[in-house]
This record gives C-alpha cells, sequence and structure tokens, in this order.
C-alpha cells in the first residue's frame, strides 16, 4: 500500500528560517553552558585541592606544635640531678643524726618542688608568682645543705606577680648560682633573684650571686645558659634575650621578654 508520512502538528513556514537564523545563539549558549560546566568542574576540583591542601596544612602545624611542645617539655625537665641526689643523701644524714624535724622540713620542700615540677605543663604559661614560689621552696632545700653560706634574697613587686613566662625559666640560672657561687665558696655567698619592669614595659629578671664568678667557666653552667637560650627562642623568638656576665662580686644573669600587661 502507500504510506504518507505527515507531521503531527503543521510547520510553520518560517520555522526553518528561525532555526537558521538563530543558530549563531544556540552556538553561542551551548558554548556558554560547555564553558559554566568546566568552571564548575574546575572549581570543585580547586575547593577539593584547596581543602586537602587546608587539611595539610593544619596537619603540618599541629605536628609542629606537637614538636615543638615536645621539646619545651624535654628542656624544661633538664634539671641538675645532682639536687636531687644531694638533697635526698642529705635527708638520709639529718634523719641519721636524728635531726627528724630538719629532715622533714627538706622533704616537705622536695615534695613541693617536684609536686610543682609535674604539674606545670610545657605548653602554658606559669605566672612570676608561682615561679618564686618554686624557687623559694628549692633555695630552702639548699638553705639546709650550706646552712649559713647560702643567703637569699627574693625581690618580686606586687604588681609583677602576674606576668606570663614559661614555667621553671629561672631554675637553671638559680641551680648555676647555688653550685657555682655558693658551692666552692667557705664565706658567705648572696643569691639574689629580682624582678623589674624597664622603661619600654618589659620584664627584666636577674639572678646573681657574689661567689667568684666561677659560673663564666664551667662547662655544665653554659649547659644550662643554652637550656634557656633554647627556650627563649622556642617561646618568643627574636623578642627575648638573655645576658649572662662574670662580674667582680660574682655572676649574674639578666633575662629580658616581652610583656604586654594591658
Amino acid at each position: 500500500g502507500t504510506y504518507v508520512v505527515a507531521p503531527l502538528v503543521p510547520m510553520h513556514p518560517n520555522v526553518w528560517l528561525w532555526a537558521i537564523g538563530s543558530y549563531p545563539i544556540m552556538a553561542s549558549l551551548c558554548v556558554a553552558c560547555a564553558t559554566l560546566f568546566d568552571v564548575l568542574v574546575q572549581q570543585d576540583r580547586l575547593t577539593a585541592q584547596e581543602r586537602e591542601t587546608a587539611e595539610a596544612q593544619l596537619n603540618a602545624s599541629n605536628a609542629l606544635a606537637a614538636a615543638e611542645r615536645a621539646r619545651l617539655q624535654a628542656l624544661r625537665w633538664q634539671l641538675n640531678p645532682h639536687f636531687l641526689f644531694n638533697t635526698l643523701n642529705a635527708i638520709s644524714v639529718n634523719v641519721m643524726a636524728g635531726r627528724g624535724s630538719i629532715a622533714e622540713r627538706m622533704l616537705e620542700k622536695l615534695a613541693d618542688f617536684l609536686r610543682a615540677s609535674l604539674d606545670a605543663d610545657a605548653g602554658e604559661l606559669s605566672t612570676l608568682e608561682a615561679e618564686f614560689e618554686i624557687l623559694e621552696a628549692y633555695l630552702d632545700i639548699e638553705s639546709v645543705r650550706f646552712g649559713d653560706r647560702l643567703q637569699v634574697e627574693l625581690v618580686c613587686p606586687a604588681s609583677l606577680r602576674a606576668a606570663p613566662l614559661p614555667g621553671f625559666l629561672l631554675q637553671p640560672l638559680v641551680e648555676n648560682a647555688v653550685k657555682y657561687g655558693v658551692g666552692p665558696s667557705v664565706g658567705p655567698v648572696t643569691v639574689r633573684i629580682e624582678a623589674q619592669r624597664t622603661g619600654d614595659g618589659d620584664l627584666r629578671l636577674i639572678v646573681s650571686d657574689t661567689g667568684d664568678g666561677s659560673a663564666a667557666s664551667a662547662p655544665s653552667a653554659g649547659v644550662g645558659l643554652a637550656n634557656v637560650r633554647q627556650r627563649l627562642a622556642l617561646q618568643y623568638g627574636a623578642g627575648a634575650r638573655l645576658e649572662a656576665t662574670a662580674t667582680s662580686g660574682g655572676f649574674r644573669a639578666e633575662l629580658h621578654l616581652p610583656w604586654d600587661s594591658q
């Protein structure tokens, strides 16, 4: 048979003219859509890359912070082992000699000192008041060992007690003063620890002794000073410094720390 094929809807006679005339517009729309799609794909890809980069940077930052925290912890725990040995030995001697009250006092001060060192977080700042309390406990113990040969002066104005600083930062300096200032002496030696506010608002901490100045040439004293300098660099970068000099009447270590008390 014969088949007739015709459109279901009659085509307008101008439709082909419209289609031909609109071709540039349609082509532009297609190109625009393709471009938009490509932009969206690239944007999504960049977003994913940025997200991965941000995560990598965060992980690296966390790892660096953890490493610096570990370094601070390790530096803070570089306490003089001779101090612990000598303290325990002095306690034993006092017990054997029947001086129980002195031994008990030393044990209490040693417990205070060790408790503070265990409780302190290397990643957190302490206060000047807390540091002076720890130093007082330490020097009380040493005073029992050295007797009148060790004279102590602690000067911390009330206005500076809340000043922040890394925990146990002064400990190596004070240990040096006791070991090399008081240790070799036959007469009394004064160990002075003083806090001051500088003219530009920074914190100045001075540890001095009236010994013979032998700390300037002692190798282990240099280890303690290096410990402090490393901790300053980790905590403050170039914003803090330590100056240590032998004087005509002993040894002097001076710390300068930034402090914004406002």
